[in-house]
């Protein structure tokens, strides 16, 4: 595996930190359109740096649970990739639990292995935490 330059990884997920907060913030007390408008903009912005997370988790799985795990992920980003609500509510919003826990341990490794420090991972950590925060906004019922 390619290990890519990581000078703009902090500058990034600080930039993905403050879409999401922001995000977060405004989807909190908003109604539909506006989840629609800002709470899965910011999930589509940062879905690819989650999901590679919950990859390398997934990798860390028995060779007998990753086909299954994999499909959840593949089911999992097709939702947030079809941008309606009601497919995230049912499809994406489910499954977050058992792929945050997958995202862990994909941090988790990279820690192990020394690809990244603690406070990168304290950041990817922080990152999950919004991004699950977005979501159950976003995919929630509507207030």
């Amino acid at each position: 595996m390619r290990t890519p330059s990581k000078w703009w990884i902090v500058p990034a997920l600080i930039a993905c930190l403050m879409l999401l907060v922001g995000g977060s913030c405004l989807t909190g007390c908003a109604g539909p359109a506006a989840r629609d408008n800002v709470g899965l903009p910011a999930l589509t912005l940062t879905e690819p740096g989650v999901a590679d997370d919950i990859a390398i988790g997934i990798g860390t799985l028995p060779d007998a649970d990753r086909a299954v795990a994999s499909a959840k992920l593949e089911t999992f980003r097709s939702a947030l990739a079809s941008g309606d609500r009601s497919v995230v509510r049912e499809e994406a919003w489910p499954r977050w639990a058992e792929l945050r826990g997958y995202a862990d341990a994909g941090i988790a490794a990279r820690v192990e292995s020394g690809e990244i420090g603690p406070g990168v991972a304290k950041s990817l950590t922080e990152r999950l935490d919004r991004f699950g925060e977005v979501l159950g906004k976003t995919a929630g019922p509507d207030p």
